[in-house]
């Protein structure tokens, strides 16, 4: 395929072409790694460039497929002020102990909430406590225990509003048409937590972005309450 009908192609048809590893710009300074599969999905890690300093904020991006390409980025001169994991199962996919992650990014710490962090773990920072990246890169952290006990979801004000969801919400996958997002499958009483984080949920968002399935872009605030809804519906999400 040519470079010109490669880049007429819509996202998600780029990423099911594009090697694992890969790095696809999504947005102005917001870009996705592709992960492979997990339960059907293919996984998005994501990349925040901050809009005057070459600095790079992570999100989830602890698995192998993305050693290489943060190499290349920080290899130009960016350095990584942090990396924000949305809940836990991400350590159990990491590519090599947390710390050596850690070095691998130039010593970036790592962050997740402290429901999340397991005992006696020295290499993870509280992710609630991340004021400064909060401030430097205008996001916020919302807990939405459910599908982990310190599961979280990113809230980021570029680009008119974005979501990053990690598995608080699932995309539909790649190889759809249609965009969905449903709540990831769970025991009743940690399906309910997680469902009354999404009828709380008031912040307007134009962009929401998973860490598994499709991201959509661009939404009007009619599409914006038909998502949310949908996550708020009281029967349990099927199987993925």
């Amino acid at each position: 395929m040519k470079d010109t009908e490669q880049n007429a192609l819509p996202l998600h048809k780029k990423f099911l072409s594009a090697e694992l590893g890969s790095i696809l710009p999504i947005l102005d300074n917001v870009y996705t790694i592709k992960a492979d599969k997990h339960r059907y999905r293919y996984g998005n890690m994501y990349i925040i460039v901050h809009q005057e300093h070459k600095k790079l904020l992570l999100i989830d991006a602890v698995r192998d497929e993305s050693v290489q390409s943060l190499k290349n980025w920080m290899a130009n001169g960016y350095s990584i002020s942090g990396v924000f994991l949305t809940h836990r199962d991400l350590l159990g996919q990491a590519y090599a102990p947390l710390h050596e992650i850690s070095e691998d990014l130039g010593n970036a710490p790592i962050f997740i909430h402290p429901d999340d962090t397991p005992k006696n773990s020295n290499a993870l920072f509280d992710i609630t406590c991340a004021i400064d990246i909060f401030t430097d890169f205008n996001v916020q952290v919302h807990h939405s225990p459910g599908h982990t006990p310190g599961s979280v979801v990113i809230y980021a004000e570029m680009n008119g509003g974005i979501l990053f969801t990690g598995d608080s919400a699932v995309g539909s996958p790649y190889e759809e048409e249609q965009y969905y997002f449903e709540r990831p499958p769970n025991n009743e009483e940690n399906d309910e937590r997680l469902r009354g984080f999404w009828e709380n949920v008031e912040q307007r968002f134009k962009h929401i972005l998973p860490l598994h399935g499709k991201p959509q872009f661009g939404l009007n605030e009619m599409q914006q309450d038909y998502i949310v809804k949908n996550l708020c519906k009281a029967e349990k999400t099927k199987s993925l």
